[in-house]
């Protein structure tokens, strides 16, 4: 999937806040690329693992994060239920006479099913931007670069207004900053929202909706 630095979106945010840092403006964002993908759930993945062992990791794209299980099938056969790791003990790890039914995280990018047994997954998923440190040497410049400050480039041709708006309402609602407008935050909030809802993706299947199961909560 072709790629585009955050830096591109600069352009969109600093005229209207000329008094912001480059790194507040690359962070504000970083967040409001990560808030549009969780709440759109525009960042469809589609990949195969091939299961050994409990834990395996799953080949995402290395700037990215999964947020959510769309489908996830074992051995073309199966439908496997999303689930929070924590709703299992250990006796439930530790099946492995039946087939699996659930599928879950471990940690970060890395899961598991549940009863295990190895298994060929056809997953679909939903990304999101890392919002973490690591980092990475940029091809083009050859320098340390945050993993997060990459994002598919559709983000940018296609939702860049609104990925603007969204760090927009995040600058402007910094307190105690010179550059601090309640009254434009409350004005680029709203139009964030309604690019959100605009672009949100009702035809979603096999996902977890309940608040607790909807996504993996980081240790």
């Amino acid at each position: 999937m072709p790629t585009i630095s955050l830096a591109e979106f600069i352009p969109l945010v600093r005229p209207q806040c000329t008094q912001a840092s480059t790194p507040l403006i690359l962070q504000s964002l970083r967040l409001a690329a990560i808030d549009f993908c969780e709440r759109t759930r525009c960042w469809r993945y589609v990949t195969q693992v091939d299961l050994t062992e409990q834990g395996g990791e799953v080949a995402c794209p290395e700037y990215a994060t999964i947020y959510q299980f769309e489908v996830a099938t074992c051995n073309g056969e199966i439908d496997l239920v999303p689930v929070q790791y924590s709703s299992f003990d250990a006796k439930d790890l530790a099946q492995t006479d039946s087939p699996p039914r659930y599928i879950t995280q471990v940690s970060p990018d890395t899961i598991t099913v549940i009863p295990f047994q190895p298994c060929k997954l056809d997953l679909s998923l939903f990304l999101t931007p890392r919002n973490d440190n690591t980092m990475s040497i940029g091809i083009a410049s050859m320098t340390p670069e945050h993993k997060g400050d990459v994002v598919p480039d559709f983000l940018f041709i296609k939702h860049g207004s609104a990925i603007a708006h969204g760090a927009l309402e995040r600058l402007f609602s910094m307190p105690n900053q010179p550059f601090t407008q309640l009254k434009l935050a409350g004005y680029h909030a709203g139009k964030f929202e309604r690019a959100c809802d605009t672009n949100f993706s009702g035809n979603i299947r096999g996902q977890q909706r309940a608040r607790p199961r909807t996504r993996y909560i980081g240790f």
